[in-house]
């Protein structure tokens, strides 16, 4: 049985001195056959050129800048591939990042959405940690099904778009990244996703994010926009709860928390502004009270944790696809 073709999308943006690593990441992959697009979402700097030296080993596409999320969606308008994977220009994989990932998504089963690995963080002049430590995201076998995503992401972000590989059939029902969020789109896809059904793991990093601490990258330059930064969270939130019929309510309970949690910090970083209370508590001082709120949550009976089960059986996998044959 042939094995199915990954389309790999790499948006950029005026990132010619960085871009190779992340291509050359995705062209020494174990894995074959892999799709790589790279959407160059209007850069100004040598990244054509750049992108021009790849002749035949990648597929470039070309468009007026539109921002991270309107650049990975045209990737998908143009991918090939039943699955698709996402890396940022300035990240990269390990080399048998798409095999270990494909080879737990088949076993999972088309009823499956998506595969996500482990993510080591570097950032300059800290620590290393990984994705699943920073989010508490704790698996207890090297691989399976994760039962809960959705309850789990409804309390807190795991970083999807480096470490996932999804179905494209699902990518399609959820509709794409939002293109109106300024930051947070990869965190609004992944929970739409984990509202469609169990996830597969693999708890071990199989991704590198490595974070430029300026702002051109933008999970920097959301910490430093704090407000603007809690607004997506609240847009995403009250989206998920409008228009998600059947959401559990485990998750519905979470998200509600959550958006009274925000709207206490705008509320909060508004009397700030209008010297209502101490002008030098600023939105620095109101993030700090959120991050010891959030971190005595953390500590709680009532914080989810990941709830998982083994892979099943290559043959138990194939008699439930034959069950199954419309589903995603």
């Amino acid at each position: 049985m042939p094995q199915p073709l990954v389309s790999v999308i790499i948006p950029t943006f005026n990132r010619a001195g960085i871009v190779p690593r992340a291509i050359d990441s995705v062209l020494g992959q174990t894995y074959r056959p892999v799709e790589v697009i790279v959407v160059d979402d209007g850069s100004t700097d040598e990244t054509p050129r750049v992108l021009g030296a790849y002749s035949g080993a990648i597929v470039p596409v070309f468009q007026a800048n539109a921002g991270a999320a309107a650049a990975r969606n045209r990737g998908l308008r143009e991918a090939q591939g039943d699955l698709v994977a996402f890396l940022d220009s300035d990240d990269v994989w390990l080399a048998t990042k798409l095999q270990r990932q494909v080879g737990v998504l088949e076993r999972a089963g088309r009823d499956v959405p998506c595969c996500l690995c482990d993510t080591l963080m570097r950032m300059p002049g800290q620590q290393e940690r990984s994705s699943f430590q920073i989010s508490f995201v704790k698996l207890p076998e090297p691989q399976g099904l994760w039962l809960n995503p959705a309850v789990v992401l409804a309390t807190r972000f795991v970083l999807f778009c480096q470490a996932a590989l999804i179905r494209r059939a699902a990518l399609r029902d959820c509709g794409g990244f939002d293109e109106r969020l300024w930051v947070m789109e990869d965190h609004d896809l992944a929970l739409r996703l984990a509202l469609r059904g169990p996830w597969a793991f693999v708890r071990e990093p199989l991704a590198v994010w490595c974070g430029a601490n300026d702002e051109s990258n933008l999970s920097v330059a959301a910490l430093k926009q704090a407000v603007r930064y809690y607004q997506c969270i609240e847009d995403i939130d009250r989206k998920i709860l409008e228009q998600e019929p059947g959401l559990d309510e485990k998750v519905r309970y979470f998200l509600r928390r959550d958006r009274r949690r925000i709207r206490w910090f705008l509320r909060a970083a508004q009397w700030t502004a209008g010297g209502r209370i101490l002008p030098r508590l600023g939105a620095r001082g109101i993030t700090a009270w959120d991050w010891y709120r959030q971190a005595w949550f953390r500590r709680s009976r009532a914080y989810p944790r990941p709830e998982t089960a083994p892979l099943p059986e290559p043959a138990e996998t194939g008699a439930r696809d034959r069950t199954r044959p419309g589903t995603v």
